[in-house]
């Protein structure tokens, strides 16, 4: 059984990497994955123990004091407040916010892990992650403005016009012809 677990976190390690460039998340590739809102209403059990796992694994990761740590049931509370919270978050999120946490990228355990802790540190993965899209968006935003005004664009703009204009002026002359015709027999 542990042999599987460890196996399914190298696969999904696998798959959360294609997911990372340079250290920072690919927020196009992770957009088009479905977020936890609409995993829970297809599937709300299995929703809620994989955000529990990935809350579970980064609680074991830390070697503090048992004491200190997370207990289940809190858990169990802090994985149903971060989905009611971050019901726009996709499991690729949470994921490499706990990556990100694991490496200390929000700061340090200090001999305790709780609830206030992860919140504060998900707050700061959050800001990271909406800089990260503002960047994204802005990018696309660009990208595609400069893809409608290239030169070449706005030439196949002008000839799909000019031959709009030209195929509706062809068929008014034709039905003027048409009208003439039947007018004059």
């Amino acid at each position: 059984m542990q042999c599987q677990i460890e196996e399914d976190r190298f696969e999904f390690n696998d798959m959360l990497d294609k997911y990372v460039k340079d250290g920072n998340p690919n927020m196009a590739l992770i957009r088009d994955q479905p977020q936890i809102s609409t995993l829970a209403r297809e599937d709300k059990k299995s929703t809620r123990k994989y955000i529990y796992s990935l809350l579970s694994d980064l609680n074991s990761y830390y070697k503090v004091n048992p004491e200190m740590k997370l207990k289940d049931a809190e858990i169990v509370d802090l994985t149903l407040t971060l989905m009611k919270d971050y019901f726009h978050y996709r499991v690729q999120d949470f994921a490499l916010f706990v990556r990100n946490a694991k490496a200390g990228r929000y700061g340090k355990s200090f001999n305790r892990l709780d609830g206030p802790m992860i919140h504060e540190w998900i707050v700061k993965y959050d800001q990271e992650r909406s800089y990260i899209q503002q960047v994204t968006n802005s990018y696309y935003k660009k990208v595609d403005t400069n893809e409608r005004t290239s030169t070449k664009n706005k030439l196949d703009v002008e000839r799909m016009k000019l031959n709009l204009g030209t195929y509706t002026q062809e068929n008014i002359e034709k039905k003027k012809i048409q009208e003439q015709n039947k007018n004059q027999e």
